[in-house]
Parts: C-alpha cells; structure tokens; sequence
C-alpha cells in the first residue's frame, strides 16, 4: 500500500501545482508526472516478467532433454514456445535503463494502451528537456502538463498489483485517505484504477483547448521558419530556394554555393506546404486526445530538425554580415 500511495501523493500534487498555472510550477510538475509514470512502468514490467528466470530454468532443462536424444514434435513446440517467453540479458539491462524501451516492451504486450506510445515518447521528451536542458516551451506548457496528468492516469489505471501489502503501524496519508479511508483496504487490484477515475474526473481535460494550443504552436514555428527562410532569399547574392539548400549543406565541408545549389536536400518546400497543412487539421479534428498528441509529435519530429538548421544558417548569415559591416566600417575610418 506504502508502494502505491507514493505514486498517489505525486499524482496530487502535480495536480495542485498545475492549479497555479504558473511555469514554475507546471515545471515540477512535469517532472513529478515523469517520474510518477516511470515508476509505474517499472512495476509494470517487473510484473510482466515475474515468470521470466523460471522459463529460463524451463528452457535449460528442455535442452538438455533434447541433447540427451529426446526428439519429438512435442519436444520441439514447447521450446520454441518457452524461448519466446524469455526476455534476455541485453533486453532486460535496457529495460531497466530505458523509459522508452519500458513503453515499447508493456505495450506489445499490451499492458499498456498501444496508443500511449507515442504520447509517452513525446512527453517524456519533453520532461527531459525539462531537467536536464533547461529548457521550456512556455507556449504549450501547461496544456502539454494537462495531457501528462490525464495520461499518468491512464497508465496508472493499468496498474493492477496481485497484492498491496502494507505493515502493520501504516496509517494512509491525507492524500491517499479520499481512496482508502483512514485504514488499509483489502481489494488491490481494482484501487488504481479507482483512485485514476477520481484524479481525472478532478482535473477536466479540455480537448477543443488542446487542438488550438498545439495547432498554434506548431503555425507559429512554421511561421517564423519561413521568415527566416525568406530573409536569407532576400539577400542580392542569392536565388530564390538557396537558403533552404545552404541550410542542409555539411557543415563539416567548405562552403561552395554552386556546389549547394547542385545538392538535392533532404527537406523540401513541400515539406513545409505538408507541415502546414498537418497543423491547421489538427485545430479541426476530431480525432481522440491520444491520436491528437501522435499527429502532432509527428509533425514537429519531422519540422524540428529542419528548423534548427534553418536558425543555425541565419544566424551564420547574419552574424557574417555584421562582422563584414564592422571591418568595412573600420577600413572606412582608417581610410579617412
């Protein structure tokens, strides 16, 4: 029971924090919702693999049957059936090791909903972003927290514990008494599930809000793309389309500008007309929250890396250009 109340006591206050709808706190709140959801996962697949060294053992003793001659159909099904119930040395270390290889792993097998995949790889890209960058993206935050919070419920919900066992002096806390009253309960595997339905019910996710929020966001990156994208074919030197090519020229090789207008780039305009027409659906679907959240990482995992080598390139561009008016303007004084 102790085990559980430590995920409840994280879930509530994340909800208290996402309350404030300040950054920072939604920022904690974040990383306690990550954290939160990690922690139910590793339970998860620990559960999933509770038979795991007993198939192993199994496994090495119909081997060794079928090394001592025994040779028969029936032999031959039940290894191949024990061999692919085991998880091995490599799997498992990354497992241990791998928020997204615990997502893949419970939902193959599903444990966990199929369609949680991509909106956990998404979020927890986020969380990292989050801890270890420093950085935020205030323009979706707090409805990037809201879907966080509704989908820890769901991955909680999933949790169904054979047992929550609990000592003897264990007296629930104020967050964990509203589900189990001032006592330990008995029934165990249905308790997660009730205690998601009520944080949940607590906490009304607003999808029309969330269309908006992140059609907007992903408008506006594109948006300023195409900006800067326009301001490098503005410059008298340069062709219309340059400046995407000398954004997807190596940077590891020497410049030629007739070299990069030879090179067909990865990305495309089209790519960008595509990424446009992608966001502009999502303020208008009707698609559930879990498909709204896998459209949009799609399209920003596709735009991001562009846009970084857009941004890079101008501002290459334009710090060359500065120093260039610097140095004539220096040669122009000294000249004088």
């Amino acid at each position: 029971m102790e085990r559980l109340e430590l995920v409840v006591v994280q879930l509530t206050e994340a909800q208290r924090l996402i309350g404030s709808g300040r950054a920072p706190q939604l920022r904690l709140a974040f990383i306690l919702l990550d954290n939160a959801v990690e922690v139910v996962l590793h339970r998860l697949v620990q559960q999933a693999l509770m038979f795991n060294d007993l198939h192993t053992r199994l496994l090495m003793k119909l081997e060794g049957l079928q090394a001592a001659g025994a040779d028969d159909k029936a032999l031959h099904e039940l290894l191949t059936q024990t061999k692919s119930q085991i998880v091995g040395g490599k799997e498992l270390r990354a497992l241990e090791s791998f928020f997204d290889k615990k997502v893949h792993f419970l939902a193959e097998r599903d444990v966990v909903p199929a369609e949680l995949s991509g909106v956990l790889k998404k979020l927890h890209q986020y969380r990292n972003e989050v801890y270890h960058q420093d950085k935020m993206r205030p323009e979706i935050l707090l409805p990037a927290v809201r879907v966080y919070f509704d989908v820890a419920c769901t991955v909680l919900e999933s949790y169904s514990p054979y047992s929550l066992s609990y000592s003897s002096d264990y007296a629930p806390g104020p967050e964990m008494q509203p589900f189990v009253g001032r006592g330990p309960v008995l029934m165990a595997a249905e308790l997660p599930k009730k205690i998601a339905a009520r944080l949940r019910a607590e906490s009304h996710l607003d999808l029309a809000g969330l269309r908006t929020a992140f059609s907007s966001y992903l408008l506006a990156r594109l948006d300023s793309l195409e900006d800067r994208l326009a301001s490098i074919d503005d410059l008298p030197w340069l062709l219309p389309g340059d400046a995407l090519r000398i954004a997807q020229f190596p940077r590891d090789r020497p410049f030629d500008l007739e070299k990069c207008r030879g090179r067909t780039g990865q990305y495309r305009k089209t790519d960008l007309s595509r990424w446009r027409a992608g966001a502009q659906d999502l303020a208008a679907t009707d698609a559930d929250k879990h498909t709204l959240i896998t459209q949009y990482a799609t399209i920003e995992d596709e735009l991001e890396p562009l846009e970084n080598l857009v941004h890079t390139a101008a501002d290459e561009i334009e710090q060359g250009i500065e120093q260039g008016l610097e140095q004539a303007s220096g040669w122009q004084m000294n000249s004088n």
